[in-house]
Parts: C-alpha cells; sequence; structure tokens
C-alpha cells in the first residue's frame, strides 16, 4: 500500500464512521444508501495528478431516482457509481465554495481533511441528498426555484422538464 492509499483509507475511514450511521454501506471509495426511491451516493474521487506519495481528492454526492429506469424501459438494477446517478453535485459546491479538492501528502493532513469532509457531508452533503432523494422532494426543490446540482436528462424527461429547466441554477 502507498502513502497515498493509506491517507485515502483514513479519510474514508473518517467519512465512513457518520455515514454507516445514516445507512450508507461502503463499496470501495464510494458510500451507497439503498432506500425505497433511490440510490443514494457519497463518492470520494481521487484526481489523476495525484502519485504515490500525495493524494488529491474531492467529493460528488449522487442520487439515482429509481423510477426512471420504468419510464426510459430499463430493468431495475443496483447502482453503485455517482457516474450513473440523475442528480449531481459537488459537496464543496454546497458549501459556497468553487471546485473544491484537497491535497494530502502526510497523515496528519488526512486526518484534517477526512474531519473536515466528515463535518460538511453531515453540515450540507446528506441534507442535500435528501432533499433530491425522491421525485416529490425534486418537484418541490425546483418548484421552490432550487437546483443545486446537475440534474440527468432522463430524469428531466421524466419529469417532463424543459432544457431551460434542466439548465436552471438556484
Amino acid at each position: 500500500m502507498t502513502p497515498a492509499d493509506q491517507f485515502v483509507r483514513i479519510i474514508e475511514t473518517l467519512m465512513w464512521h457518520d455515514l454507516k450511521l445514516v445507512g450508507f454501506k461502503k463499496k470501495g471509495g464510494t458510500f451507497v444508501r439503498e432506500t425505497r426511491e433511490s440510490y443514494e451516493i457519497v463518492n470520494l474521487q481521487r484526481s489523476q495528478s495525484s502519485t504515490a506519495t500525495s493524494v488529491t481528492v474531492t467529493v460528488n454526492l449522487g442520487v439515482y431516482v429509481r423510477a426512471v429506469d420504468a419510464f426510459i424501459g430499463r430493468p431495475p438494477r443496483p447502482v453503485t457509481s455517482v457516474w450513473e446517478t440523475h442528480w449531481q453535485q459537488r459537496l464543496s459546491h454546497l458549501l459556497g465554495e468553487n471546485d473544491k479538492w484537497w491535497t494530502v501528502s502526510d497523515e496528519t493532513t488526512a486526518s484534517e481533511v477526512g474531519t473536515a469532509i466528515a463535518g460538511a457531508l453531515a453540515k450540507a452533503g446528506i441534507p442535500a441528498i435528501e432533499s433530491m432523494s425522491t421525485e416529490a422532494c425534486i418537484r418541490a426543490a425546483l418548484s421552490k426555484g432550487l437546483h443545486p446540482g446537475r440534474l440527468s436528462l432522463p430524469l428531466c424527461e421524466y419529469l417532463g422538464l424543459s432544457r431551460e429547466d434542466r439548465n436552471r441554477r438556484a
């Protein structure tokens, strides 16, 4: 295991501590919570610029709405990748920051970053996921003019949204 792998393990362990308390299961660098209506995903993404001794990471959030499968004629299946979700958002954007990536090259910084990410997930990440986790939640957010993140084309078609609605941001 490289030092960078160890740093990622420290960060994931700190994230996992709180995520498992609210029903998420860990699958690699991704945490998944399955509900009756959706798959909710938190993903720790490594930058391609990471090396064996230093790692750069960000956190992606996503929700996959199960009802869209039937709408587009796809058989139901488990979803474990944030890139397959219908709603996506970077955690840092929910905190009012630009596209934030953390660079870690020692265990102390890994612990600090893991603690900061866990706190941001509790403060903004999990509430945002829950606010977009069902069709009713998404419709409510859109009706209030809230639209954090990116909505997939299949979800927009399912909801009957126009291209302008899809591209509108809060």
